[in-house]
């Protein structure tokens, strides 16, 4: 039975009592059930040190519960050995052959690269205002998430003061090199000077007119660096690497990256985020995401990005048609019912199946959406969700049927779809729904049905999964839900936009809600003023429209403000099949009590080192990395 793996949540995130797994619905390969043989055999004798085959990893797709996974396979080695000690457990770590650790080379801070984002605590020389938020342009600011300290536990548990503060800055930015820190990890004040040269390039970008529908720009590494402009307060829990914008980049490597609206806990408007990955500049576009160093991206309204697709489609926003964006997913970016609601529906996880039936089923039918499961080990539930894969163009618009005449594009270097419905002859009566509910029903796959749960293959009597290949994947833990963002301030009323968006200058609706701080009143005569000052804006929904050409995605790319950074690092590859030995030894053959989990193997000196160059190029940043998997499971499984 498995106690810790990467499949599993992280034990403090568990809301019921553990469902405990059989390693085998894990480690599916049959050379790992030689391994487990062995250790049943051996017992506390059991020892395998680098058992070289390939192994099946699961990687988020987006959001855990609604996306689904990507699986990779990659050549890897095997450390296990019983605990010992008269504890029955076996301990293994699992190294894939490309995983590696990256350093940074040496840079010297500037001594002004740095300001922490408790801004409420050190507060910076002038002040404005990102909606009902304090922020400031002065300079981006840093947050760190838990992986950048030696010590995790310190930076959760310890309430941050001005000491703290204090103490954080005069280290990022010493000129001198003589301010030691042993909270941080290595490299982590590096990759602080090596981010910071965004901020000047953000501050150039932000002189430009569509500076007035971007919420901010941002820069995160994979050693837990997350750069933010305007500057702004971040919640303590915000950790870059663990959103689902995140995970989304991850499996869409070099590729630019759209999300799905969502809420930004800031006076319910939705927005959405572009984003791109940052790989080592050596490895080629097959990339796997343990390769991914850090993401660049950018936030922005929806209603912005309505206005950018219907200026180059107009015919988006004509009775006769209907236009969206949707991503590999299935899910919409954006829809023209969305700015036509007004408020009036969730626009968040918002699925073709759900909103364009005749659409979806057609998709379906075309081998263009593609249902696949995985499984929830936890809650004993399959997964259903959609992929669409096809990247040649459709043209639907001769259709017999007046309901399904669309046309739609991949567009390239993206991971989304823009069509366009022809809407002129369908009767607004027709009731062609897919299949809509939380308990999937649709056993065979073969009807339209929005992304639902179906019971797990599970024996109950002896407490075990029979998944024996990876036609059914492993899903990927659920993000725990943590307060992630600071509260929206009571009064900023005081303070002027960080950026003048001119609000009085707006003559409608959508480009008026397209501009932050901006809102369309609706009391009196209709007319667009700040929402801090007068009217509290409404809950508005985006719409997209959009249309069927790809040279549409790169003047919308463009428009948003795409910033092409280049910045060198240098990457030190470890092969740390030492540390790796360090750590089994260390944790094995021992007389106390097993840890509740293995810590990561120590930054011993490395076996080998090969000096790369690292490229951070195209918008955005975006990290994370696997250094090494690690797996307990009871060698007297039998027994229980």
């Amino acid at each position: 039975r498995t106690l810790i793996h990467p499949l599993f949540p992280a034990p403090d995130a568990l809301e019921e009592d553990p469902v405990f797994v059989h390693i085998t619905s894990l480690e599916r390969s049959d050379e790992f059930k030689t391994i487990l043989s062995k250790s049943i055999a051996d017992g506390k004798n059991f020892e395998i040190m680098a058992v070289s085959f390939i192994s099946t990893r699961s990687i988020a797709r987006g959001d855990s519960a609604t996306e689904g996974v990507l699986t990779t396979k990659l050549p890897s080695k095997y450390y296990c050995k019983a605990v010992g000690g008269g504890i029955p457990y076996v301990v293994c770590a699992v190294i894939a052959d490309e995983d590696r650790q990256t350093k940074l080379g040496s840079y010297t801070p500037t001594g002004n690269d740095f300001m922490y984002h408790r801004i409420d605590i050190l507060a910076p020389e002038s002040r404005c205002r990102i909606r009902n938020k304090t922020a400031t342009t002065d300079h981006s600011t840093v947050k760190f998430s838990p992986d950048a300290f030696r010590d995790p536990k310190y930076y959760i548990s310890n309430e941050e003061d001005i000491n703290i503060v204090q103490l954080y800055t005069q280290y990022m930015n010493d000129i001198t090199g003589h301010i030691p820190s042993d909270l941080f990890k290595e490299s982590v004040r590096a990759a602080v000077v090596a981010t910071a040269i965004t901020e000047e390039i953000w501050k150039n970008a932000s002189q430009y007119d569509s500076r007035q529908f971007i919420t901010a720009y941002f820069i995160g590494t994979d050693n837990g660096v997350f750069r933010i402009f305007p500057g702004q307060q971040l919640g303590n829990s915000y950790d870059h690497a663990t959103r689902p914008w995140y995970k989304r980049v991850k499996g869409n490597v070099n590729k630019h990256t759209l999300s799905i609206p969502y809420n930004d806990d800031f006076e319910n408007d939705y927005v959405i985020t572009l984003s791109h990955t940052i790989v080592e500049s050596s490895i080629s576009d097959q990339a796997t995401s343990d390769e991914i160093r850090a993401v660049v991206g950018i936030d922005f309204t929806v209603e912005y990005f309505h206005l950018l697709v219907t200026d180059g489609y107009p015919q988006c926003v004509e009775n006769q048609y209907s236009c969206f964006v949707m991503d590999s997913s299935g899910y919409l970016v954006i829809h023209n019912d969305f700015i036509e609601a007004n408020g009036d529906i969730n626009i968040e996880n918002l699925h073709i199946t759900e909103i364009e039936p005749d659409i979806a089923r057609d998709l379906i039918s075309k081998g263009v959406l593609i249902k696949s499961q995985c499984v929830n080990f936890q809650t004993i539930k399959q997964q259903n969700y959609y992929i669409a894969e096809r990247r040649s163009d459709i043209d639907n618009l001769a259709d017999s049927d007046s309901c399904k005449r669309y046309q739609l594009s991949y567009i390239s270097g993206t991971n989304v779809y823009l069509g366009i419905i022809n809407k002129d002859d369908c009767p607004e009566t027709r009731e062609t729904k897919c299949i809509c509910e939380s308990q999937c029903r649709d056993t065979e796959n073969t009807e339209c049905e929005c992304p639902c749960l179906s019971d797990a293959v599970y024996d109950y009597c002896n407490d075990e999964f029979h998944y024996t290949s990876d036609s059914h994947p492993a899903c990927t833990p659920k993000i725990r839900d943590l307060n992630i963002i600071t509260q929206a301030e009571s009064d900023v009323s005081h303070l002027s936009q960080c950026f003048e968006t001119h609000c009085s200058e707006k003559q409608n609706a959508v480009e008026c809600n397209a501009a932050v701080n901006c809102v369309w009143c609706m009391d009196g005569s209709p007319r667009c003023e700040d929402s801090v000052y007068h009217c509290k804006p409404p809950h508005v929904s985006s719409g997209l429209s959009t249309g069927i050409k790809t040279g549409i995605a790169i003047s919308v790319l463009a428009a948003i403000g795409i910033i092409i950074v280049v910045i060198v690092f240098i990457v030190v590859r470890h092969h740390r099949e030492a540390n790796v030995l360090d750590y089994i030894d260390k944790y094995t053959d021992n007389e106390y009590d097993v840890p509740s989990a293995p810590p990561k193997p120590s930054d011993a000196t490395p076996a080998e080192e090969d000096t790369l160059n690292y490229e951070l190029a195209e918008d955005y940043i975006l990290p994370d990395t696997h250094d090494s998997d690690y797996v307990y499971h009871n060698h007297e499984h039998d027994s229980d």
